[in-house]
């Protein structure tokens, strides 16, 4: 398949969804490997206070694919990937302003 074939906005989309996903783990084999992956996700889950700020650095992951697309040429996908980094606004909201 030829990059152009690649550059298609929902394709961008769904790496925008997923990315975190990939920073999410990055941060853990930086931060937190010193603990199992699931006593991790156990503690995310449960720990308000975290989440927020974890889920931020994980969108980091999403300006690197943003880049990376961008310098290819692929501009559709890097709108993609920018609309799926701005889905998790109002998640970022709730966590930071009304997760008691």
């Amino acid at each position: 398949m030829t990059p152009k074939a690649l550059d298609r906005i929902y394709l961008g989309i769904i790496l925008g969804l997923i990315g975190p996903s990939f920073g999410f783990f990055i941060y853990y084999l930086l931060e937190w490997r010193n603990r199992n992956f699931t006593e991790f996700i156990n503690l995310f889950l449960h720990v308000n206070e975290i989440q927020a700020p974890i889920l931020a650095l994980s969108l980091i992951f999403n300006a690197l694919l943003f880049f990376l697309f961008i310098r290819l040429k692929m501009d559709d996908s890097a709108k993609g990937i920018l609309i799926g980094t701005f889905l998790y606004v109002p998640v970022m909201i709730y966590l930071k302003y009304f997760n008691a």
